[in-house]
């Protein structure tokens, strides 16, 4: 049998007064790693474009390197020439004396 005793009322209440204050705290903190993140980004780009001049450099370099290559080849002809043309003197100068 069932018999009734009376009504009882719960009440609840929150204290979200640490909540706002870690969002608050954390939503700083998000905003300091997005300006980390916008910096580190700027430095990337700034590697990007100097690794892109590094590489023009290199190109530049490695194109003179070749241009000397073939100055040196033509200068050794040259040279190989002026010999032949000295030998051929000597012996002329031989049989003229």
């Amino acid at each position: 049998m069932a018999e009734a005793l009376g009504e009882a009322v719960l009440t609840l209440r929150t204290d979200d007064r640490q909540f706002d204050a870690d969002l608050t705290r954390n939503r700083g903190r998000a905003e300091q790693l997005g300006s980390t993140l916008d910096q580190t980004s700027g430095s990337s780009s700034r590697l990007a474009t100097e690794m892109v001049k590094t590489g023009r450099s290199a190109d530049q370099m490695g194109a003179a390197m070749e241009r000397s290559r073939m100055r040196g080849r033509e200068n050794v002809k040259s040279l190989g020439a002026q010999r032949a043309g000295m030998q051929q003197l000597s012996f002329q100068i031989g049989d003229v004396s």
